[in-house]
């Protein structure tokens, strides 16, 4: 009797550091599924703070706790990004909800499975001398193409504030670094922008007309993939969703363990302003369900730019069934507060 309990605590104290390493959660509650051998590829920008998750999942180890192989690809600015994942050359990104509601205007082929950003954070930013919305009247924006989310959250902006679409003039210049190279080069007025760069454009005196707040719940970021690729390899795509909600978990709550991982994406070693973009970044990722609410508010954006997108259905839009599942059994890492919502 005494030597079985000697065996049983012996058993207990090498199954309790898995526990702890695992958040709780047994390598045995993980998955009652055999390993998936596939090998997912997952294109992220580097230099774009919100695209942290994907990165963090990968330095933090999370893909392999879960069980799943995945092959880092980084691409250079976002919309070669979400070119490569359409073309099919990756298999998942955190892509815009304005993106997929693009792209599933002929057929319902992409879905957002995890929420990462159900809110705006990017901010318009102006010259100095403009200091309120009526003075972009005339005035030229720059955004990476001519229909991406900087134009279609301008516009919406403006025309609640009574002004027209046609008011503002638009440019071109692809990445954020490359609006923000066009505003401090006098080519541009105005622009929207994410940290780091928003940090950047008011030490250079730009000042913040409409911050992300202004824009309202709108869901800005999700995890990606093809619905032929959930219908094809449904395990290993639930196994990335778990370890990318695990990683903003840990992003919200850990800022030392987060803090490095960021610099290495933006590729800077200003630590003021990596600070600053954590500080705005981290406590607003929301891994759960992409707010339906919001997707709506999306939709009618791109309706603007895209009138037959007012035929996609947001319900094909989106799967949940990931977030409601992983939540059932590891409900500290994700949240269903937005689901059917």
């Amino acid at each position: 009797m005494k030597n079985s309990r000697i065996v049983d605590s012996l058993a207990f104290l090498l199954i309790l550091p898995l526990t702890i390493f695992t958040g709780g959660v047994s390598a045995a509650d993980i998955s009652q599924s055999p390993a998936p051998s596939v090998t997912v590829r997952a294109a992220y920008t580097p230099g774009i703070a919100p695209q942290l998750p994907i990165l963090a999942a990968e330095r933090l180890g999370l893909f392999r706790k879960y069980g799943v192989k995945v092959e880092l690809l980084p691409v250079g600015d976002f919309g070669s990004t979400f070119t490569a994942f359409v073309g099919q050359k990756a298999d998942t990104m955190l892509a815009g909800p304005d993106q997929i509601i693009s792209v599933n205007v002929n057929s319902p082929r992409f879905r957002g499975v995890l929420s990462v950003l159900n809110n705006t954070l990017i901010s318009l930013i102006a010259k100095p001398g403009i200091t309120s919305v009526q003075d972009l009247k005339g005035k030229t924006g720059v955004a990476a193409t001519s229909n991406d989310i900087r134009v279609i959250l301008t516009s919406r902006y403006l025309k609640s504030r009574g002004m027209n679409v046609t008011d503002v003039n638009w440019l071109a210049a692809g990445t954020p670094a490359g609006l923000l190279a066009a505003l401090l080069a006098d080519r541009a007025d105005f622009t929207v922008l994410p940290a780091p760069q928003l940090f950047v454009a008011e030490q250079k005196g730009f000042r913040v007309l409409v911050p992300g707040s202004g824009f309202g719940e709108y869901p800005t970021l999700e995890l990606a993939f093809s619905a032929d690729y959930i219908k094809q390899n449904r395990e290993a795509v639930r196994r990335v969703v778990e370890a990318v909600a695990e990683a903003q978990t840990i992003l919200k709550a850990n800022r030392e363990r987060g803090l490095p991982i960021l610099t290495e994406l933006l590729n800077s070693q200003d630590a003021v302003l990596v600070g600053k973009t954590y500080d705005w970044l981290a406590p607003n990722l929301d891994p759960g369900c992409v707010s339906l609410k919001g997707l709506k508010l999306v939709q009618e954006d791109v309706v603007v730019q895209s009138p037959q997108a007012a035929n996609v259905s947001l319900a094909l839009t989106v799967d949940e069934s990931f977030v409601r599942e992983i939540a059932a059994r590891n409900g500290a890492i994700i949240s269903t507060k937005h689901c059917g919502t």
